[in-house]
Order: structure tokens, then C-alpha cells, then sequence
């Protein structure tokens, strides 16, 4: 009875660690829902606790029968060819079989006359388990750790070291027990002791998910507020549009009224006020003129709109632009990827002393449409793999919300993308192709 539970405890253990394992290399399928995880949860431990209880005394069946099950679920699972889950799972109980040597010439080192096939009758033994599936444990945690920092999610590295000090403390004090406790011969006082372990390596994994879990609503929360900022942005930018419709509305029906005034000073011939009303039309119509005219509506609201406002904020605006006319790109694509460019300049630039300066190509040379945005920066940005990292697992700020928005465009028409940032400047250039060969 003692040694089924021990079986059933272990066999749990090696279950959740390999779903960590799976979950840090391959993404899980966009329709699976969280009770199709659960019940293939649950189907896993029956499979493995009835693989080893039927192949008990064989030991390549039990593998080949361990690696099939695992990859029939995680096929259904995860997003993946089936092949590389075969061999991940291979890979996987590779690894448990390691750590099965390493645990036996660890407690043969410790204890003397211990019988390999007592292993799961005696405390030791079965203390020796439980470390061993803790060590199981804080590897595919690492891997996991791996694999949030390249999606640039997850707990940071100081978090993580954080984290990780329960299960290190918990292989230490189930070693100690086992040490402390290794010719005990009450076998009630052994199973609390066991189950004292056992409770204590569940903990670590509660933890663990519970963490998870909030990361995962965090995410959430960002990617609805990605959302948001993108939909705000579309917002004032039509807005924009709309009003820039009225003015032309109004200066329509205000010309109008000048050729009348004109027609009727000229017709008397009082040439001086002629020449003066002329000069005030002239000096209120460069005023309220565009600056920047690309022949796209989209383009030339959000350019003359940001041209504006870094004139207000004493930003010095230089651009190199020719006929966009006719672009491959939607028109909230555009705003989105305009949009936050150009804003996050403006507020980088905004906590500059001295030197403010905005640099911006945006123009079709041969089958490609070449995007950049250049501005000063208050300081240098520790950028890796065309990625910006910052010391927070999400920003809200200039690098943040906005640069995620503009990936997604980007990855939507095929381009690429690079960024730099060097000498109190930040660069962020794009390329897409304006045709299939190119």
C-alpha cells in the first residue's frame, strides 16, 4: 500500500514536471481551453501511473510506453510538428534517467548496505526520490526561465533567484531528514516524514502556478491596454481628420468672402487697402497650411498633426519623404505604426536638455518602402536581438505598449525591422516590400 502511494506521489511529480517542461519550448494550440488542459492533466497521471504499474519489471516497454503517451498529449496540446514532441520527449525522460543514476550513487554514498530494490520501502530511499524530482523540478523551471526572457515575459532574473530559494531550501531539508533520519523503524513517524517532503515539493509547484497564473492575467492586462492605445490612437487621428475637414469647409466659405472683398476693392479702385487686405489674407493663409504633403490623406493628417506639435515643444523636425500615394498598408496600420513612432519620439525627446532633433524618412525606393525615425534620447538603451531590455517585464512608457503595436503591424506585411541606440540617439527603421519578389 506504502510503496503504490509512494509510486502515485513520484508519479505526479514527474507529470507536472514535465508539463513545465513541454510549456518552456513549445506554445500551447490557440482553441485549447483551460478544461481541455485540466482532463488531458488528468488522463496523463492515469497513463503513467498505469504504464508503470503494468511494465513494472520492464523497463524499455515502460520508457517507449512513457514517450508515446507523452507525445499523443502534447500533440493535442501544443502547436508543434509531432516529431520534435517525440523527441522532446525522449530528451525529457533522458533526463529523468540521469537524475535516477545520480540519486542512487547519492544515496549509496550515503548510506551503506542500502538495497536498490528497497528504495521504495525504506525513508531514505524514498527521501531520495523526492530530491531527486525537486532537482527534476528546479531544471525545467530553468528552462522555463529561458524561455519567458526570449518572449520577454515572466519573472526577471532577480525574481527568479527569488523564487528558486524554496525548492533549493527544500532539497536541503528533506536531505537533512533523510540524513538525520535514516535508521528510524516507527514506519508511521517515516510516512508523515514523507509526507512532510512531498507536501513541501507540492508547495514549491503551487507557488510556481499561482505565480504563473498572475503573469498570465498580467499579459492579459497588457496586451487589452496595447489594444486600447492603438484604438485611442485611431481615434484622435480620425478626429484630426475630421476637424482638418471642417477647417477646409470654413476656408472654403471664407475665400469666398475674400474674392468678393477683393473684387470690390479693386473695382474702386482703393489699391492701397487692396494691397493690405491682400497682405493679411496671405500672412492667415501660411499659417493654417499643411507643412508636409505625401498625396496620402492618412499620412499627411498624422505628419502635419506631429509637426505641430514638435514646433509647440520646440522640436527641431527634419524629414526626407516623397509620393506615398499608393501604399500596401492599410490605413490603421498606418496610424498605428506612425502614431506611436512619432509619439514616442516626441516624449524621448521631451526629457532631453539642450538638443531636441526628430529625423524621419519615409519614402519608396525600388519595390521596398523604407520607414525610419531617428530622435535624441536622454540616455542609452540596452538593446539584444532587436529587442529593448529594461529592468521591468513591461513598460507603459515610450518602449513599451507602443514598440509591441508596431511589431504586430509590421509582422503583418512581411517587413522587418531594426533598432539601435547609440551617442544619446535612439533609431528605429523599417522595410517593407512593396511587391512579393522584392
Amino acid at each position: 500500500m506504502f510503496e503504490m502511494l509512494n509510486n502515485l506521489s513520484v508519479m505526479i511529480l514527474e507529470v507536472i514536471c514535465s508539463r513545465i517542461y513541454f510549456n518552456a519550448i513549445f506554445p500551447n494550440k490557440k482553441y485549447i481551453q483551460r478544461r481541455e488542459i485540466f482532463v488531458s492533466l488528468l488522463i496523463h497521471m492515469i497513463s503513467f501511473f498505469a504504464v508503470g504499474f503494468v511494465f513494472k519489471d520492464y523497463f524499455i516497454l515502460r520508457a517507449l510506453s512513457y514517450i508515446l503517451v507523452m507525445t499523443a498529449l502534447m500533440y493535442f496540446l501544443k502547436d508543434s510538428e509531432v516529431w520534435k514532441l517525440f523527441i522532446a520527449s525522449i530528451i525529457f525522460l533522458c533526463i529523468m534517467i540521469v537524475l535516477d543514476l545520480i540519486t542512487l550513487a547519492l544515496i549509496f554514498s550515503l548510506f551503506e548496505q542500502f538495497d536498490v530494490n528497497d528504495i521504495g520501502n525504506t525513508l531514505s530511499g524514498r527521501l531520495g526520490v523526492i530530491i531527486e524530482k525537486n532537482i527534476l523540478l528546479l531544471i525545467v523551471l530553468a528552462m522555463k526561465m529561458r524561455s519567458d526572457k526570449k518572449k520577454g515575459r515572466g519573472l526577471v532574473e532577480t525574481e527568479w533567484i527569488r523564487f528558486v530559494f524554496f525548492p533549493v531550501f527544500t532539497i536541503i531539508s528533506v536531505l537533512s531528514m533523510a540524513v538525520a533520519f535514516s535508521n528510524i523503524q516507527n514506519m508511521s513517524q517515516a510516512n508523515v516524514l514523507y509526507a512532510i517532503a512531498f507536501g513541501m515539493v507540492l508547495m514549491n509547484i503551487f507557488i510556481y502556478f499561482l505565480i504563473n497564473d498572475i503573469i498570465v492575467r498580467e499579459v492579459e492586462v497588457k496586451e487589452k491596454e496595447a489594444e486600447y492605445t492603438q484604438f485611442r490612437n485611431q481615434i484622435d487621428i480620425y478626429n484630426t481628420i475630421q476637424e482638418s475637414l471642417e477647417r477646409q469647409k470654413e476656408r472654403a466659405h471664407e475665400f469666398k468672402n475674400h474674392i468678393l472683398c477683393v473684387d470690390a476693392l479693386a473695382k474702386e479702385r482703393r489699391y492701397q487697402e487692396l494691397e493690405k487686405y491682400v497682405s493679411e489674407i496671405n500672412e492667415s493663409m501660411y499659417m493654417e497650411r499643411n507643412a508636409i504633403d505625401t498625396n496620402n490623406v492618412i499620412i499627411n493628417t498624422i505628419l502635419n498633426e506631429k509637426y505641430n506639435e514638435m514646433m509647440d515643444k520646440g522640436i527641431v523636425f527634419v524629414f526626407r519623404i516623397n509620393d506615398l500615394s499608393e501604399l500596401p498598408i492599410d490605413d490603421e496600420d498606418l496610424v498605428v505604426i506612425l502614431s506611436n513612432l512619432l509619439n514616442n519620439a516626441i516624449e524621448a525627446c521631451e526629457k532631453c536638455e539642450g538638443k531636441r532633433t526628430i529625423k524621419m524618412k519615409f519614402m519608396t525606393e525600388d519595390d521596398i518602402l523604407i520607414l525610419s525615425v531617428k530622435n535624441t534620447s536622454p540616455g542609452i538603451l540596452t538593446i539584444k536581438k532587436a529587442q529593448i531590455e529594461t529592468s521591468k517585464r513591461f513598460r507603459s512608457d515610450e518602449y513599451g505598449i507602443g514598440i509591441r503595436n508596431i511589431k504586430k503591424a509590421i509582422d503583418k506585411y512581411g517587413g522587418t525591422y531594426s533598432i539601435k541606440s547609440m551617442d544619446n540617439e535612439f533609431y528605429f527603421a523599417i522595410i517593407f516590400p512593396l511587391n512579393k519578389t522584392a
